[in-house]
């Protein structure tokens, strides 16, 4: 759908919950990262002790999704360097319309 629409609006039991363009809903609420790593991964548990991460979750064997508590992926590439992993990408995760709906409505049989 946000291949075709560029304004929509969210609509959860008759009620206006989100309106707006496309690419401004989509923004991120919560800074998630994919993490492409050269070599071995670090520790999902302890990665995800720090207080700036609140989720690590496995992708790949080379590659993690990490929820951050800021907008600071800068920070978690050099913790990971410091930590002695090599890094070879870090991109945002981009949401969908419907991972958005989902989020904002706890419903799925719409979807």
């Amino acid at each position: 759908m946000e291949e075709y629409c560029d304004t929509v609006f969210v609509i959860n039991k008759g009620r206006l919950i989100a309106s707006g363009h496309v690419k401004d809903i989509l923004r991120p609420h919560e800074r998630v990262v994919r993490v492409v790593f050269e070599g071995p991964l670090p520790d999902n548990e302890a990665l995800g002790a720090h207080e700036r991460i609140r989720r690590v979750t496995s992708l790949a064997p080379n590659s993690l999704e990490i929820t951050l508590t800021t907008h600071d992926s800068a920070w978690l590439n050099e913790h990971l360097v410091r930590g002695g992993y090599r890094v070879a990408a870090i991109r945002p995760k981009e949401k969908t319309l419907k991972e958005f709906f989902l989020s904002v409505t706890g419903d799925d049989s719409h979807a």
